[in-house]
């Protein structure tokens, strides 16, 4: 099971480094050679794992949020719970869950099928009709059969998911580029390795927001900890915005 899952996370996060080079336009790169610890002939099977794109839909305040705790915003919360837990049990949503905190980003989920159906799946959830929330869909790249069958809604775990945005540094030249590229491959892989890294994978129209990461570690402190030692944040050209994520246990191994 372990080396599974981080065959998958491994070909994620050759995704992700792809997608980066493709967005900074930049030349191919030589290919490299052989690696002597292979023996000729051997399968590469991280390449082979089969990849799907998936709507990721974000779930944010909207003209008409309130904090305040009524019966009404209660209601509208069961609602909201129930209507997800039976697309999720339908298949029409792979993982949701909400945010912790008071951001205005409330919360994700994940859809396969197309935008299209994405978009009219979102603005069907409780609360975006009368302007509580509103939505907004991107195409996101993981591994088809990422996610477990519907995870048990009485049943939820907190893991902290991230977007990998744009950093403050993207000067450098090619050569440190593709060094760090292959740095923070190795990096996400070590970290599926270990448990600790259980999803990611790039988005393709986020403009800066180039890909979604989740981190399975008991605080935000080790999560923030973990991503700031990437090779690509730590050089400035990748940055993190982690958020506490409430998910049902079961659906991310």
């Amino acid at each position: 099971m372990v080396r599974t899952r981080t065959l998958r996370l491994l070909s994620l996060a050759s995704a992700l480094t792809v997608t980066f080079t493709l967005h900074a336009q930049q030349p191919p790169a030589t290919p490299a050679p052989p690696d002597p610890a292979k023996p000729a002939g051997a399968p590469d099977t991280v390449t082979k794992m089969s990849m799907m794109t998936y709507q990721a839909v974000f779930i944010s305040k909207g003209p008409k949020w309130t904090s305040a705790s009524t019966p009404e915003s209660k209601a509208a919360h069961l609602a909201s719970r129930e209507h997800v837990g039976a697309l999720m049990a339908a298949g029409k949503v792979s993982i949701a869950g909400p945010f912790d905190g008071d951001g205005p980003l409330r919360g994700l989920l994940i859809a396969p099928g197309s935008p299209e159906d994405a978009r009219a799946l979102a603005e069907a959830l409780p609360g975006v009709a009368d302007g509580r929330y509103v939505v907004e869909v991107l195409k996101w790249m993981g591994p088809e059969g990422w996610f477990q069958k519907h995870g048990d809604l009485s049943q939820m775990e907190k893991i902290y998911f991230g977007f990998l945005v744009e950093g403050p540094d993207r000067t450098q030249d090619q050569v440190t580029a593709q060094a760090l590229q292959r740095g923070h491959l190795d990096y996400m892989g070590g970290q599926a390795k270990i448990g600790k890294l259980v999803l990611a994978g790039p988005l393709l129209d986020g403009g800066r927001r180039r890909g979604l990461i989740a981190y399975r570690v008991p605080t935000l402190a080790e999560a923030l900890e973990r991503a700031s030692a990437d090779p690509m944040i730590k050089a400035g050209r990748l940055a993190s915005e982690l958020y506490e994520w409430t998910i049902p246990k079961g659906t991310l191994r």
